[in-house]
């Protein structure tokens, strides 16, 4: 849920100080008044497929409770996906930063978005936690048989 709200929320906002404009960086681009896009940067497609495949990732990996080595593996393979995804939001920004380092005053603002990939990070890690202790228990129960 957390990442499917990334898609409709502006990664960060820069602000001009100097005639009180106001830009936003989403995932069409960075848009101004009116929500007309004003630059686009390179790639930004990738920032909605990476996105993309950890939400389908993240389904797949809840309803495989049955086959928990592959889920375990998916796991760390969205957490892969993850660390990618936050890197291209770096990416993004300091683009978008110097794109705007020729008009001085802009300074910019981060939203949670940019947050959001480590809080996901920490609930996929509690997730392998649980998985490890479910396969623990269950290993005992078959020991007890």
């Amino acid at each position: 849920i957390l990442m499917a709200t990334s898609a409709f929320m502006p990664i960060c906002t820069y602000y001009n100080i100097n005639n009180d404009s106001t830009l936003k960086l989403c995932f069409r681009g960075l848009t101004g008044i009116q929500e007309q896009i004003v630059y686009e940067p390179k790639f930004i497609w990738l920032l909605f497929i990476l996105m993309f495949i950890s939400i389908i990732l993240f389904l797949v990996i809840i309803f495989l409770f049955k086959n928990r080595n592959l889920q375990v593996s998916l796991t760390f393979l969205s957490i892969l996906i993850i660390i990618l995804y936050t890197s291209f939001i770096f990416y993004l920004v300091n683009d978008t930063s110097n794109f705007l380092a020729k008009d001085n005053g802009y300074s910019m603002m981060p939203n949670y978005n940019i947050y959001a990939p480590f809080a996901i990070i920490i609930l996929l890690l509690l997730a392998l936690r649980g998985i490890k202790k479910d396969e623990n228990l269950i290993k005992s129960v078959d020991r007890l048989r």
